[in-house]
C-alpha cells in the first residue's frame, strides 16, 4: 500500500526568505508524520533548518528550472508534494485522501494532483466513485501547470523543469505550459465544494493552506486575515516588518 512514506515534501526557498520558514516547516512538523521525509531547496545554509529536514543547496548563479532540476535528481522517493515556502498549512490535511491519489499516480494514469482548485469552472469528474474529490484539468486550460502545492510524481517534475528554460520563479509558471502538453503531462486538482477565496481559487479541505501568504513581498493579510494571525501569534512574527497587502 502506497503512503505518504513514499512522498517527500519540498520546500523551494531562497534565504532572503528565512524569516518564513519556521511557520512553514512549524505547520509541516505538527500536521504531517515525522517519518516522512522533509526537504528543503535552498542557495545557502545561513538560516536554521529543523533537525528533521534536510537540506538540498542549489548555486545561486543558474536560472530557475535548472536550480529545482538538480535538486529533484537528488530526490529519491517516487512522489513529492512540491511548493514554496509562503504556503504554509493553516489546518489539518487529508492525508488518507492524499494517499489515496498515489497509484493513480504511480500507473501514470495522472501524473499530478494539484491540492486546490484554481482558474477553472467546469468540473469534470475523474472517476467520481473512486477518487470524489479529483477533477480533471483539460489539456487546453490555461494553466495546466500551477506553482501551487501539488502532488507529483517525481520523475515527470524532474522532466518538466528540465525542458523549461525559465531564468527566474516568475516566468516559469507560463513556460511550462507548453512543455507539460508536449510532454503529455496530465493532471487533476483536488475540489470538495469548498469555498471561493479570491478571484482565481477556492480554498481546499484535503490540503487547507495559505495561497499565497507573500504577494509581492509583503504579507497577504487582506486574504487571509485570520489565518495568517493565527500564525502570526504562533510563530511570534510582527507582520509590520515585511508589511502587508
Amino acid at each position: 500500500m502506497m503512503t505518504l512514506k513514499d512522498v517527500s515534501v519540498i520546500m523551494y526557498s531562497h534565504h532572503d526568505y528565512g524569516d518564513v520558514w519556521p511557520m512553514f516547516t512549524g505547520q509541516i512538523d505538527k500536521y504531517i508524520s515525522p517519518e516522512i521525509n522533509r526537504l528543503i531547496f535552498c542557495n545557502s545554509t545561513t538560516n536554521t533548518i529543523p533537525d528533521n529536514w534536510q537540506l538540498i543547496e542549489y548555486e545561486e548563479n543558474l536560472s530557475y528550472n535548472k536550480k529545482v532540476y538538480e535538486c529533484l535528481e537528488k530526490v529519491e522517493t517516487e512522489f513529492c508534494l512540491y511548493h514554496q515556502e509562503d504556503m504554509p498549512l493553516y489546518d489539518s490535511p487529508n492525508i488518507e485522501a492524499i494517499e489515496s491519489f498515489l497509484p493513480e499516480i504511480s500507473k501514470g494514469e495522472i501524473d499530478f494532483v494539484k491540492l486546490i482548485k484554481g482558474g477553472i469552472d467546469n468540473d469534470i469528474p475523474y472517476n467520481f466513485l473512486k477518487s470524489p474529490y479529483l477533477f480533471k484539468i483539460p489539456q487546453n486550460a490555461q494553466y495546466l501547470y500551477a506553482n501551487q502545492p501539488s502532488v507529483w510524481k517525481t520523475s515527470r517534475l524532474k522532466q518538466v523543469f528540465e525542458h523549461t528554460f525559465s531564468p527566474t520563479i516568475r516566468e516559469f509558471e507560463t513556460g511550462a505550459q507548453a512543455t507539460c502538453r508536449s510532454l503529455n503531462i496530465k493532471g487533476c486538482y483536488t475540489y470538495n465544494n469548498e469555498s471561493k477565496r479570491g478571484e482565481l481559487h477556492w480554498d481546499s479541505s484535503i490540503y487547507p493552506y495559505v495561497a499565497t501568504a507573500i504577494v509581492k513581498g509583503k504579507w497577504n493579510t487582506s486574504q487571509y486575515p485570520s489565518e495568517l494571525g493565527v500564525l502570526f501569534k504562533e510563530y511570534e512574527i510582527n507582520p509590520s516588518v515585511r508589511g502587508e497587502i
